[in-house]
């Protein structure tokens, strides 16, 4: 009787099309693609952690728990799972970057029992998007010279609507 070694072995690889500059309030895609190299169905879980220069889409963070993606269903041998991430740029920084990183947190089977991956190397991956916004000049007006401006206000909010400065 010959018996069929029992290969697990996830890869994740980050990927975005975007090669131009991002700013305020546009979004950045990544694609996250998951493979299941090894001859055994698993389910994978994975550790995801972005820069806070940007925030995730309702529809990206209702595919996160805390900082983990688990797939809903076992992943067969050969096969790949697409998934897609968006996130909205909050920085107001003239120059960032926004990172996706994704990485292998654990392995489990149809039944819950945990496995180990037995390949390290293809076990995380990371793709960036380059933020640069436009440079914010504030001039002060002095309201004695030009009655049209009497009485202005500048209030500053962030991307929840919280006031920053006045």
């Amino acid at each position: 009787i010959e018996l069929e070694k029992k290969i697990y072995d996830v890869g994740v690889d980050v990927k975005t099309s975007i090669t131009n500059e991002l700013m305020y309030g546009n979004e950045a895609a990544f694609t996250l693609t998951v493979t299941n190299n090894g001859n055994m169905a698993v389910i994978p879980t994975l550790d995801i952690a972005m820069d806070n220069t940007v925030e995730p889409t309702s529809e990206t963070a209702a595919k996160i728990t805390g900082s983990k993606l688990k797939l809903a269903a076992a992943l067969e041998p050969g096969k790949s799972e697409t998934i897609t991430l968006t996130y909205k740029v909050t920085s107001l920084l003239d120059t960032a970057a926004a990172t996706l990183k994704a990485s292998l947190s654990s392995l489990s089977l149809a039944d819950g029992a945990a496995v180990q991956d037995g390949n390290a190397a293809n076990n995380a991956s990371q793709a960036s998007v380059k933020i640069k916004n436009l440079p914010v000049i504030l001039y002060k007006v002095d309201s004695t010279n030009d009655n049209r401006l009497g009485g202005a206000e500048i209030r500053i909010t962030n991307s929840k609507g919280q006031e920053v400065y006045t």
